[in-house]
């Protein structure tokens, strides 16, 4: 189902998102990208722009930084004061019940997507009012978890079904599988790419059936190039693999990692946090054995900027008060550098680092980071 909004022809509605699409200056990635020396901290709202649940950030050509808050867009000036807030909680055009991706569009048209109603908003630059909205297909029980632009389409990330995988055992997450819709949100193509079942503990026994999803578990990410690049990894080890949205394989980006082991402490814990009916702790620590799982996973997020280089977060020891990101290019590191744990990293674009903390009182604020460019190594500030 698509709507559109009164002003707006079916015709002229499907034009202007063409547009913003396909056409306009795109942002140039270079042959060979920078070397990442450090972030600058440049920007942090001050305590009086308050967010509830941020799970999204972009930024427009002119600095203008759009936060996914929960229902509601937050639109900053690059100072950090509220320009605008956009969109409230429910299910008609402008309303949002969660907001899982941000997107800018080639000239500055903003890419909406919400996951709670598996709709797409498109707002035109400048615009406080949709341009256009269309609802993801796929049957009631199956919601895209995500869906991003590439390449003139979408790349929606569907929770597979039952037969979809042969050999596939019932019970537990379902593998995920990217599929490229059409801006109208028509399948280009059904599959992709497949992405790996995450890791769980399955047990049957005389106590019961299950699946039980532990910490140290390895699990498939993706992510999307503003150039149209999907990238897929699987977090047991530091290899990203590129595919273009024809589902051609096009390149690989990997960098050797030495695991960290899981220590006996971290592994009691674990045991504690998933012992409880019906299953005692001897049959969880049994079920934890069997996986074969003795180390953490080499990462926990990445994203891709604008010149295609791959920031990492690595997987944090629980004493940790600061994680390492490593930025990767198709010729190695471009870059080390250490956050704190509070901060996480949402989007880079050009010569800045957008982010979200948390200060002690988990009160959240939005963090912009100018790139210092030279020799890699050196932590964030």
């Amino acid at each position: 189902m698509t709507r559109r909004t009164p002003n707006l022809a079916p015709v002229a509605a499907l034009a202007l998102l063409a547009a913003a699409w396909a056409c306009g200056p795109r942002e140039k990635t270079t042959d060979e990208p920078a070397a990442v020396a450090g972030l600058q901290e440049e920007m942090r709202t001050p305590p009086s722009v308050e967010f509830g649940a941020i799970n999204a950030m972009t930024v427009d050509s002119r600095g203008r930084i759009f936060v996914g808050d929960g229902a509601q867009i937050v639109v900053l000036r690059p100072d950090g004061s509220v320009q605008a807030r956009m969109g409230r909680e429910g299910f008609g055009p402008g309303e949002f019940k969660w907001i899982n991706t941000l997107a800018v569009l080639p000239r500055d048209s903003l890419y909406v997507y919400d996951s709670g109603l598996r709709r797409v908003t498109v707002y035109a630059a400048g615009g406080e009012r949709p341009a256009y909205t269309t609802t993801l297909p796929g049957p009631e029980a199956v919601t895209p978890v995500t869906a991003k632009p590439a390449g003139g389409g979408i790349v929606a990330a569907y929770q597979t079904a039952l037969g979809d995988v042969p050999g596939r055992e019932q019970g537990g997450r379902l593998p995920v599988i990217l599929r490229l819709l059409n801006t109208d949100a028509s399948i280009r193509s059904d599959s992709l790419v497949l992405l790996r079942e995450p890791q769980a503990l399955r047990i049957y026994n005389g106590e019961g059936r299950g699946h039980l999803f532990y910490p140290f578990a390895r699990r498939s990410l993706f992510a999307v190039s503003p150039a149209g690049t999907v990238y897929e990894a699987w977090t047991d080890s530091l290899r990203f693999t590129a595919h273009a949205l024809d589902g051609r394989t096009r390149w690989t980006v990997s960098e050797p990692f030495k695991p960290r082991p899981v220590t006996r402490h971290e592994m009691d814990s674990v045991v504690n946090a998933l012992t409880g009916a019906p299953f005692s702790a001897q049959t969880v620590r049994r079920a934890l054995r069997a996986t074969g799982t003795q180390t953490w996973p080499a990462l926990r997020s990445f994203l891709v900027d604008d010149r295609e280089r791959l920031w990492v977060s690595l997987t944090p020891a629980r004493e940790q008060r600061d994680v390492e990101w490593r930025v990767l290019t198709r010729r190695g590191r471009a870059g080390t550098l250490r956050l704190p744990e509070s901060v996480q990293l949402l989007a880079v674009r050009g010569e800045r680092a957008y982010a979200i903390a948390h200060d002690e009182d988990d009160v959240q604020s939005v963090v912009v980071y100018r790139i210092q460019p030279g020799p890699a190594g050196k932590e964030a500030r």
